[in-house]
């Protein structure tokens, strides 16, 4: 809508007779009004989706598309701009909204070993759409009538995304692919029992841990019950922090080499390497197994994060700013890409038309790319070499426009298009990494809105800097104007790299405690850096050890104390 329509709906809604319009811009309000609701929609209806499943919500989703695109009809056919803003603003950007995360939120359910591809995949349409529809508006109008365009359009849209939806459902109890569950644990089926084994390390002297599975572990809000079944030695509460713990699930499903992190965790491996020595002096105590199962009932909390609890966190409010800079800059340069094209480059309108259709072969090739990369890398990281080719390309872009470099420009902004798009992949496999799947759907919803709000206040802060500019003497041929804003864009994506760097992947950094007059800690090259009134401390990593190994026994203390008052008051 922001580059492919406007031009057309100014021109039959405001055209004069010599075909020139004579308001101009008024139907690019309309892109950000549906990239406001979408975000709306999709952060509110995303606990719906986890209720009722994706594919109730797919097909509204389609419904509210469908009208939204009928409404708008109706507006361009009466000269209405009004119902243009609602039709194809409010209803389609509603409908958007809950088509988007329908799919994403059911196929990191199904693909936990490849929670990268598998969101990569599912918001890559966002893509591949916008290289089918660069080159359909202006036949079709043309043919038919810009009324009736969007009619026909709605129905083919709403005929995909209703088939498509009746296909969409949560993975049945016990589902394990590749060995690997929902949680991404890898774990070993006793088909027999139909119940689930996972196994630590036996050479830390730790006990088997059974999983019983059935109820789903992929339905909403769902927590498989574990017991602890006492062969010898029980498991101390620090193995079941790493065997169970969602941020231990989240490290298992990727090679860590995110954030440079402390030694490797293996993917979705049985054995966890963080802390060895830290694990061994915690388990040489001996508990009974009713120990060891009210230990467990009080770590329920964390092996399934609530949503209130994750929206509130640290963690996710520093991904909602990262992510706000990493879509910032994409979305506007990408409604004015036709415009710029033509107006700074000298290209024909049908050679923009062109230019957007390949710029969204760029945006779904990042959107596919980044997200399988980041299953190697970590999703981190993916994000610091996004944000960083970001930050290269707005910087340069200026003087390229000043030049009138075209070659150059084309490939930086494709460069920008694809980190734009690269964001979209990774974000929902970042989030099931960080607060389970449980959680995918609302968080993901709500992360959008920051999708939203840059679409909107970017939208039209960059707008009314463009338009004060013309009215201060400059033309639209003059690149100044577009320099302006590609500066205060430049500033937010450095904000979000520097935002994503102290964003902690590691169970261990999220878990460690905070000393008195802490302000946060982070991971900074494979070391803990602590801020806080005492300046900024550098840890080592035998007082990385030493932290943990008393994080532990304080939280077996805990939990004995628990266990005391439990029995005193049975008694």
């Amino acid at each position: 809508m922001g580059s492919v329509f406007n031009t057309l709906i100014d021109n039959e809604l405001y055209g004069n007779a010599d075909g020139t319009p004579a308001n101009a811009h008024k139907a690019a309000i309309t892109f950000y009004i549906a990239l406001g609701c979408f975000g709306v929609s999709s952060s509110i209806m995303g606990p719906w989706l986890e209720r009722h499943g994706p594919r109730k919500a797919g097909l509204l989703g389609a419904t509210l598309f469908l009208l939204g695109n009928l409404t708008t009809a109706l507006g361009i056919y009466l000269k209405q701009i009004s119902l243009v803003y609602i039709g194809y603003g409010i209803f389609g950007g509603l409908g958007l909204g809950i088509s988007y995360i329908s799919p994403v939120s059911a196929l990191q359910k199904w693909f936990p070993d490849r929670r990268g591809v598998a969101a990569g995949l599912a918001v890559s349409g966002f893509g591949a759409g916008s290289i089918v529809m660069a080159k359909v508006p202006d036949p079709l109008s043309a043919a038919v009538g810009l009324p009736l365009t969007f009619v026909i359009l709605g129905l083919a849209y709403f005929l995909v995304m209703a088939v498509c939806a009746f296909v969409f459902r949560v993975p049945p109890p016990g589902y394990i692919v590749n060995g690997v569950n929902v949680w991404a644990i890898r774990v070993d089926v006793d088909e027999e029992a139909n119940e689930v084994h996972s196994s630590e390390n036996h050479d830390q002297g730790l006990s088997e841990i059974t999983i019983d599975e059935r109820q789903s572990s992929s339905q909403p809000n769902s927590c498989s019950r574990v017991f602890i079944e006492n062969k010898g030695e029980a498991p101390a509460i620090s193995s079941i922090l790493h065997t169970l713990h969602p941020l231990q699930r989240s490290l298992n499903s990727q090679k860590s080499m995110d954030d440079f992190l402390v030694p490797p965790i293996s993917p979705v491996s049985n054995t966890t390497t963080v802390l060895p020595s830290a694990l061994n002096s915690a388990s040489n105590s001996r508990r009974s197994s009713t120990h060891t199962a009210a230990m467990h009932a009080s770590l329920d909390p964390s092996i399934s994060m609530n949503l209130m609890d994750s929206l509130y966190s640290r963690e996710f409010r520093l991904m909602y700013i990262m992510f706000l800079g990493n879509t910032m800059a994409g979305v506007v340069i990408i409604s004015r890409l036709a415009n710029i094209a033509t107006d700074i480059f000298g290209h024909s309108k049908n050679s923009a038309s062109t230019i957007v259709s390949i710029n969204g072969g760029f945006n779904l090739l990042g959107r596919l790319l980044f997200a399988s990369i980041s299953d190697k890398i970590g999703r981190k990281s993916a994000y610091m070499v996004m944000l960083g080719c970001q930050a290269i390309a707005l910087a340069t872009l200026p003087v390229i426009m000043q030049e009138s470099v075209d070659s150059a420009f084309l490939l930086t902004i494709w460069l920008l298009t694809s980190c734009y798009g690269g964001g979209f992949g990774c974000i929902p496999a970042f989030l099931c990494d960080m607060f389970g799947p449980s959680n995918i759907g609302p968080l993901h919803g709500v992360i959008l809105t920051s999708w939203s709000l840059s679409s909107v206040g970017a939208g039209l802060l960059f707008t009314g800097v463009y338009n004060y500019l013309l009215e201060n003497g400059y033309t639209i041929h003059d690149s100044f104007i577009y320099a302006v804003n590609l500066y205060w864009m430049l500033g937010c994506v450095c904000v979000g790299v520097l935002v994503a760097i102290f964003v902690r992947v590691d169970m261990l950094d999220r878990l460690l405690p905070s000393l008195p007059g802490e302000y946060f800690h982070a991971r900074i090259l494979r070391r803990i850096v602590r801020f806080g009134q005492f300046g900024i401390q550098k840890m080592t990593q035998e007082q990385e050890q030493q932290a943990w190994t008393n994080y532990v026994a304080h939280r077996q203390m805990e939990e004995e104390h628990a266990l005391n008052s439990n029995e005193k008051g049975r008694i």
